[in-house]
């Protein structure tokens, strides 16, 4: 990574290491105790909190119309992240590697634009649409996300990422539309692409909404 990368990652890097409950609608912990609570801890609550940051600032243009929507939502990107300890794919992305379809036209391009931010957005056409519909439209071309697409792995970027992909691409308005039905499957089809995870999501968004007393 080039020297002015690492200074955009070192000015919005969060070094505080806590321990949370998942926060609630509008940002803050409930304070709760309830058995089921989901506790984050370590660098996952460090990613949690980007997250938290993120929503503040743009969660008001998601159209998720009350806190039970936000928790369907929230339990969709909690699995697709680890509950927040990955902002990266594991895998390599060699799979995505000449795939026409996600926009990977170029050698490398599997690698390049893997998977990555919370709901591990992949491919250089989406990369590329959320920079423009996205990121520029809202001051933050510096997040040079086409040209440097291994900032998505910061936790603030990368949540940036999903906020541009839940705003501005079809299967991200289906998801949106879908957490106001409270319809999880449907979330996880539009989100996933099938239904692989579907209990897990099913179970995380069960815990927290029982977390956050809408159980």
């Amino acid at each position: 990574m080039e020297s002015t990368n690492e200074s955009i990652l070192e000015g919005i890097k969060n070094h505080v290491k806590i321990t949370q409950v998942v926060s609630d609608f509008n940002g803050g912990g409930n304070g709760g105790g309830n058995p089921g609570s989901i506790k984050i801890s370590g660098n996952a609550a460090t990613n949690k909190e980007a997250w938290d940051k993120a929503y503040k600032e743009y969660g008001d243009r998601l159209g998720l119309k009350d806190e039970r929507a936000y928790m369907h939502l929230l339990g969709q990107i909690m699995h697709e992240s680890g509950s927040f300890k990955y902002m990266e794919e594991l895998a390599s992305g060699d799979a995505y590697e000449g795939r026409k379809d996600l926009g990977n036209t170029q050698p490398g391009d599997g690698r390049r634009f893997k998977g990555r931010g919370p709901i591990q957005v992949t491919g250089r056409a989406n990369y590329k649409k959320i920079y423009d519909s996205f990121f520029k439209k809202n001051g933050l071309g510096q997040y040079d996300i086409v040209n440097n697409p291994e900032l998505g792995s910061n936790p603030y970027i990368g949540s940036l990422i999903t906020f541009g992909w839940l705003l501005n691409t079809g299967n991200g308005k289906r998801a949106i539309a879908a957490c106001n039905s409270y319809d999880i499957k449907s979330a996880t089809k539009a989100i996933n692409g099938g239904y692989n995870g579907l209990k897990d999501r099913e179970n995380k968004t069960a815990a927290l909404l029982l977390e956050n007393n809408l159980a």
